[in-house]
């Protein structure tokens, strides 16, 4: 799991669960990198994160002047309440639930992608002639 340690004009310090796609990535300093090998408390733990009452918690200690800033000691020091086990099953199960579904539509959005991308022209040849011969600068569709 990785939560940002900073952020500008939001309301949330945001977390993210690390899928295969996202694991290649390089971080930067302004992330916080959780690692919680019991899956179930992992996911658990995003789901209480994630609430008001985990977003109050991580912000009251914040520091910054300009931009909201926590600390890895700050987020290691951050208490976690352990409620009923049907309570943390269900947390858990939502939260995986959820990570599947976007981990699949990840999935499915880069083969659109890539899908879309080997159906264009090369970007040294000229428009091609099913195109009618025309293209625009994607400024004026914003018009």
């Amino acid at each position: 799991m990785v939560r940002s340690c900073r952020h500008a004009r939001e309301e949330t310090f945001p977390n993210v669960l690390v899928d295969d796609h996202l694991d290649g990535f390089t971080t930067s300093h302004d992330v916080i990198r959780m690692q919680i090998d019991d899956e179930r408390l992992r996911h658990y733990t995003v789901a209480f994160l994630r609430s008001h009452t985990g977003q109050g918690l991580l912000r009251r200690d914040k520091s910054g002047s300009v931009i909201d800033h926590i600390t890895v000691g700050h987020v290691e020091a951050q208490e976690v309440p352990l409620l009923d086990d049907a309570v943390i099953d269900l947390a858990a199960d939502l939260v995986l639930d959820s990570f599947e579904l976007i981990e699949q539509a990840r999935l499915t959005l880069a083969e659109g992608l890539a899908n879309y991308e080997a159906s264009l022209p090369s970007p040294a040849r000229a428009v091609p002639a099913s195109w009618g011969g025309r293209s625009t600068r994607a400024r004026s569709l914003a018009a």
